[in-house]
């Protein structure tokens, strides 16, 4: 960055012989500073305003004492640019630029995890950041490693901070863009959004939990937050383990029922519907047969029951598919735009896989191959359905949503590139 004027003028007139300045980093603001050849950051204010928030910047930053958090070294009262803070240097390049150079997944599942590490110490300490953007996050040049940078909007329990927008409408969460209290979902709002840069199309569950508008819908801290990222594969591999449980159970069943001797089955009297069983005993004496009408109100038969068995198992699968399918147009009806990963599976296999456990409890082998051939016609029938609505795979369908432009252009040609497949042939989508 090249120098200013006032730069110059102040670097030609050094009196204390301690720092000389480097290059200035942000106008009136940081700057690259040099003493016994080695470089530093020296961050100031001005005004008497300006002067004590960077005091109170600077108490707050004296706590933070962690690997993936910058260092504040110390407060120095004389500087070519006046009273400033102290703060180590890090060679590296800020969130946004290191995402251009396209990192590699781990690398990337690697600084979330770092940037997690860094907040939640943070938040142990009682303060809230109020201005994680990309910006803000530092990846230094040798590790890749995470540095969290400028505290000048953090809020502390032992400090009472004049209300100043911190962070950019984009990453802000809205109760901070509303001047209200803030507590550590704050941060985690900011951090859901920082997710959608890190992982396009991925871990969306995860990161619209953590950007819900109402902060009690969210994760309520970074531990609860670690957690649910840790086991965010944990789903998927519990439906295939108790897929794979239902099948095997499945098909014992049914090799054991056919190996088993079929008994004789005794002669209906279609007159009387009662059994026909003959004895010396009865050749002598036979009962009254009851009517037909009354037989079967008194002991239904096992086929009568097993048929209403099936039909209320369809009917409430077929629901539960209706069901997800309402619900997920809902979901993307208002989120403004649809991320690259088929969210609908969220609420379609994940919440079908109860239902299928419940109705197919106590079904016969031939009544749960009945009852999963409906299923897997209702999941294709449910697809269909999606991509006739919303188009192929997940795409953008709301060209009013607010979005930089850039991410925005990457987008549409990612759902462009998309529409060019059609799982489905034109015939069969209703």
């Amino acid at each position: 960055m090249m120098e200013s004027e006032t730069l110059r003028e102040v670097t030609t007139s050094l009196a204390d012989g301690k720092y000389s300045i480097v290059s200035t980093l942000k106008e009136g603001r940081l700057y690259l500073a040099e003493k016994a050849g080695k470089r530093f950051v020296l961050k100031t204010a001005a005004g008497a305003k300006g002067l004590e928030l960077l005091k109170r910047e600077y108490e707050i930053a004296l706590r933070l004492q962690h690997p993936f958090i910058a260092s504040a070294i110390g407060w120095e009262e004389s500087t070519p640019i006046g009273p400033a803070i102290v703060i180590e240097y890090i060679r590296g390049r800020n969130l946004s630029d290191f995402l251009k150079e396209k990192p590699s997944m781990q690398t990337r599942r690697r600084i979330f995890a770092q940037l997690m590490e860094a907040v939640g110490a943070m938040h142990r300490q009682s303060i809230i950041h109020n201005d994680i953007k990309p910006e803000n996050i530092l990846i230094t040049e040798a590790d890749n490693d995470v540095k969290l940078i400028d505290f000048g909007f953090a809020d502390a329990d032992a400090h009472i901070m004049e209300r100043s927008l911190g962070g950019t409408r984009q990453y802000a969460s809205p109760e901070l863009l509303a001047q209200r209290e803030t507590d550590a979902r704050s941060d985690i709002y900011s951090i859901g959004r920082l997710m959608q840069d890190l992982f396009p199309g991925r871990y969306c569950r995860i990161a619209r939990r953590c950007m819900r508008p109402n902060p009690d819908k969210r994760y309520r801290n970074i531990d609860v937050l670690k957690v649910a990222w840790a086991h965010r594969r944990r789903p998927l591999w519990i439906a295939f383990f108790l897929l794979i449980v239902a099948l095997a159970f499945g098909l014992i069943f049914y090799f054991n029922t056919r190996s088993q001797p079929e008994q004789a089955v005794p002669e209906i009297n279609d007159k009387t519907d009662s059994v026909q069983v003959e004895s010396p005993e009865e050749k002598t004496q036979q009962p009254e047969a009851q009517p037909a009408s009354a037989s079967r109100r008194a002991k239904p038969s096992s086929s009568s029951n097993s048929s209403t068995a099936l039909s209320r198992a369809e009917v409430t699968l077929r629901q539960a598919w209706e069901d997800a399918f309402n619900q997920v147009c809902n979901e993307m009806d208002q989120a403004g735009y649809r991320e690259f990963l088929p969210i609908h599976i969220d609420y379609g296999t994940y919440e079908i896989d109860p239902v299928m456990r419940q109705v197919t409890s106590g079904l016969s082998a031939e009544e749960l191959q009945t009852i999963t051939s409906l299923n897997e016609a209702l999941d294709l029938d449910y697809s269909q359905r999606l991509y006739a609505k919303y188009g192929t795979l997940p795409s953008l369908y709301d060209k009013t949503i607010d979005l930089p432009a850039d991410e925005l252009k990457y987008y549409r040609n990612l759902a462009a590139s998309f529409r060019k497949y059609s799982p489905f042939l034109k015939k069969d989508i209703k």
